[in-house]
């Protein structure tokens, strides 16, 4: 998985996120959703075959003093077999997101910054178009 983004002055970035398995019984490209931090540091959930990750660019900074720029990865629910994603972003940067299951479940992604709440908000079947 890639991302790519356009500065104002058109140079095209593209970075490398993470190698991902497609969902067992679906071939459709991975699923995902993307939002901007404050400092314009792209936060990411995905698809991982049946398991949820995230992923968050991080830049040279005290905590990361030896590199110029590194995605941290975690997978945040295994067998969990997503089908689609919602994301926000809150005004302290915490990750708010709803996902779809193959089951039709909506369960709701929260991260506090220190830790990740899921539960599940209906057992379904819930259609495909989710917003937040």
């Amino acid at each position: 998985m890639y991302y790519a983004s356009q500065s104002v002055e058109g140079a095209v970035s593209v970075l490398h996120v993470d190698n991902t398995v497609p969902y067992e019984a679906n071939t459709t490209p991975v699923r995902c959703a993307i939002q901007l931090t404050d400092s314009d540091l792209p936060r990411i959930i995905y698809a991982n075959g049946d398991d949820v990750r995230i992923a968050r660019y991080a830049t040279q900074s005290q905590v990361y003093w030896n590199l110029s720029h590194v995605w941290h990865k975690r997978t945040i629910l295994e067998q969990a077999h997503p089908t689609g994603f919602e994301m926000v972003l809150s005004d302290l940067n915490t990750m708010w997101a709803v996902m779809t299951t193959e089951s039709g479940e909506l369960k709701q992604v929260n991260f506090s910054k220190a830790f990740w709440t899921v539960r599940t908000l209906d057992e379904g079947p819930v259609g495909h178009e989710i917003e937040l």
